[in-house]
């Protein structure tokens, strides 16, 4: 099980990122209630897969302002699911479990993602996702699934878009666009910190 410390740690050796940045970008989720918040007394509350998705997608789509933090991690997890990849979703639920009706949304189906992902551990990650910011904000989400070779020895990955009408666009007539890759290793790595599900829920008395 997995304290915030622990979450902010484990996300920020996954990522790349600086723990201070991480850390900051935390807060800002747990203040804003986008986070699990401290447990009962003293203890420091227990982080959940949703907590681990939370946290993943906020760090990739904050670019520098992470006073932002909440606002574009809101706006990333609200991009909806692109309905020409139908087929493709259902590839993905094949994998992480969940009927297609539950995820609608990118936060949705990265909550799905992680909660397969912590019970799953010992199998080989196969999942990565990537962010495209432009103008300070999220527009663009692409989750790829990876599933070995094709029959020529090329890579085979299905890839999910999810965006709103016209988000190609805005990107398109953006000077400074930014794209974030998070790799299957990390979101594996992230899963992993936060336990098993028998362990949510419960308190420690380490701060938070």
């Amino acid at each position: 099980m997995a304290t915030p410390r622990d979450l902010v740690k484990c996300v920020s050796e996954a990522l790349g990122v600086p723990a201070s940045t991480v850390a900051n970008i935390d807060r800002k989720l747990m203040e804003a209630g986008l986070r699990t918040k401290k447990g009962h007394g003293r203890g420091s509350a227990i982080m959940t897969y949703v907590d681990a998705s939370m946290d993943i997608v906020a760090v990739a789509a904050t670019a520098d302002e992470i006073t932002r933090a909440p606002e574009c991690t809101a706006m990333a997890r609200a991009l909806p699911f692109v309905k020409d990849y139908k087929s493709e979703l259902a590839q993905l639920c094949a994998v992480i479990g969940g009927s297609q009706r539950e995820y609608k949304t990118f936060g949705a189906v990265m909550d799905g993602i992680m909660r397969h992902a912590v019970k799953a551990k010992d199998a080989e990650p196969c999942i990565s996702f990537e962010l495209t910011i432009a103008g300070g904000d999220p527009h663009l989400a692409v989750i790829f699934l990876a599933r070995g070779l094709d029959k020529v020895g090329e890579p085979d990955v299905v890839e999910i878009e999810f965006f709103h009408p016209g988000a190609l666009v805005r990107v398109s007539n953006t000077g400074m666009t930014i794209r974030r890759f998070v790799n299957p290793e990390a979101l594996q790595a992230v899963a992993d910190c936060v336990g098993e599900p028998a362990d949510w829920g419960r308190t420690t008395t380490e701060p938070g």
